[in-house]
């Protein structure tokens, strides 16, 4: 559709690209750069940060006035307004006007627009596809919504196990039993994916095609999640926040947001940190059993590699490791272990005399069983906050008594206790601008971008594991940085900050 190129690619229908005046004339931009949905989003709804505002231009509130276009509020006192009032009492727009708006800057009534609207080079033809497009932007019933019920899907692939998965889903039934007595339901539907991650595609299809669904909240994944992002993206389905240990690079994919990158994070926190210290390791050993570990261990050498290190980089099974303990007071040591290997290991080797990294991701610190001597020499790569288990007494295990769910596997009853209440607030945040006069259905898309304005008022209690989440327009990662950890009292029971937060 012509229009769509204007409003998303910035190509005219000639095949030309688009051209815009910044606010000013200060410069020209072009092509994708100009396109509309910089500023106006992918619905078209636009939006808003405090009283500065990019306005809806979806065609259900653009070709319709405002809710307060009345005769009482115009004449003086309506050229007065500004932002949102202003929005709110215009008139209007057709496509002769839409022409005067992108020309030249002035809405329906002829009031100049601030900035950041820029002037655009567009012909009659140019205009009369955007406006066709505009008209039926997020104005389509998407899938997965009948009446008040919203389906919603949860995907867990094959290596996670039953107790991880039911941990997840209780959280995930109880919460949609909160909402049930609301005016939405939430309807879940378990997908469970199994055989080889070549085999998840033609699943993921089926399941879609037996009960297609609104969104996938949160699930479960290790080191393979790929097939389920293509699948997204193939059916512009959001998939919102799964507990995954590797996260697939986004390059460019909408649907999908994550907690972040997972291994990959800890495996750059941990390059960064290595390549700042006064005197590099000699040696680097990363210790592997899965293919979890294996894939952590690439992305360390990787960012090594990247940072133009010099440092070898051996990786070892864990019996190879067991054959060589001692290393060297020189090597650094790293083992991206799961806490039964960590426990088997740490029974059978010495402790060794320089650095110890461990994976918070792979061994969270509630399971890992190792002596107060062991715990003490080791060095904790986390993309968690320290303080995490403080916080998660105020809301999350409050919230887990009162449904009758066990004290149990925290961290990943958290990400789903977060994932749904981030998820509620982005519906709630639509539904909020329906009753002020914003027109049009709930779209994955409003969805996706109310969750992320609601990022700017996030509350760490509603996802006490994490520190310092945000989210832009085209970041699909919550958190970016992270912090080394240890232990420093001598009886090993709480973890502290070695390092400064870390932002690579």
């Amino acid at each position: 559709m012509q229009g769509r190129r204007i409003y998303v690619d910035g190509i005219l229908p000639d095949g030309s690209p688009l051209k815009a005046i910044r606010f000013g004339g200060a410069s020209e931009v072009t092509g994708a750069e100009a396109a509309c949905v910089n500023c106006h989003r992918r619905s078209g709804y636009g939006s808003i940060e405090g009283r500065i505002l990019v306005p809806p231009i979806a065609g259900a509130v653009l070709f319709a006035p405002g809710v307060f276009a009345s005769e009482r509020v115009k004449g003086s006192a309506h050229a007065t307004f500004t932002g949102i009032e202003r929005f709110r009492a215009r008139s209007a727009y057709d496509e002769q006007k839409l022409m005067r708006t992108l020309r030249h800057g002035r809405d329906p009534d002829g009031t100049l627009l601030r900035p950041p609207m820029a002037r655009y080079k567009l012909n009659a033809h140019a205009v009369k596809a955007l406006s066709a497009y505009l008209r039926q932007l997020s104005t389509q019933t998407v899938d997965g919504i009948e009446g008040e019920t919203l389906h919603l899907g949860t995907v867990f692939t094959p290596d996670i196990p039953l107790p991880q998965r039911e941990a997840i889903l209780e959280v995930l039934h109880a919460y949609a039993a909160t909402r049930n007595s609301g005016d939405t339901r939430w309807q879940l539907h378990i997908w469970q994916l199994t055989g080889m991650p070549q085999e998840w595609d033609a699943q993921l299809d089926e399941h879609y095609l037996q009960q297609p669904v609104f969104a996938l909240l949160s699930g479960a994944g290790s080191a393979e999640w790929l097939p389920v992002q293509r699948f997204c993206e193939r059916h512009s389905v959001a998939c919102l926040l799964p507990s995954i240990e590797l996260a697939p690079k986004i390059e460019g994919d909408y649907y999908s947001l994550y907690y972040s990158s997972g291994l990959a994070l800890e495996a750059r926190l941990l390059a960064h940190h290595l390549t700042e210290q006064p005197v590099a390791p000699r040696r680097l050993l990363q210790v592997v059993a899965d293919d979890a570990g294996k894939r952590a261990a690439n992305e360390l050498r990787a960012e090594l590699d990247r940072s133009g290190s010099l440092m070898t980089v051996l990786q070892l099974a864990p019996e190879e490791y067991a054959a060589i303990a001692p290393p060297s007071a020189q090597d650094t040591v790293v083992w991206w272990l799961r806490p039964e290997q960590i426990a088997r290991l740490t029974a059978t080797v010495p402790i060794p005399s320089g650095p110890l990294y461990l994976s918070a991701l792979l061994a969270p610190a509630e399971e890992l069983v190792m002596s107060d001597v062991w715990k003490q020499a080791v060095r904790y790569v986390s993309i968690f906050d320290s303080l995490s288990a403080r916080r998660a007494q105020t809301t999350l295990l409050p919230w887990l008594a009162r449904q009758g769910i066990s004290a149990t596997n925290l961290r990943l009853r958290g990400d789903a206790y977060a994932a749904c209440n981030f998820f509620n607030n982005a519906i709630s945040a639509v539904q909020l601008q329906t009753a002020h006069g914003l027109r049009g259905p709930l779209t994955r898309e409003r969805m996706l971008e109310a969750l992320e304005s609601s990022m700017t008022v996030y509350r760490d209690d509603a996802a006490p594991y994490y520190w310092q989440m945000s989210l832009g327009p085209s970041q699909r990662y919550l958190v970016k940085g992270g912090m080394l950890l240890s232990h420093i009292d001598s009886d090993a029971t709480e973890w502290v900050p070695a390092t400064a937060r870390i932002v690579p």
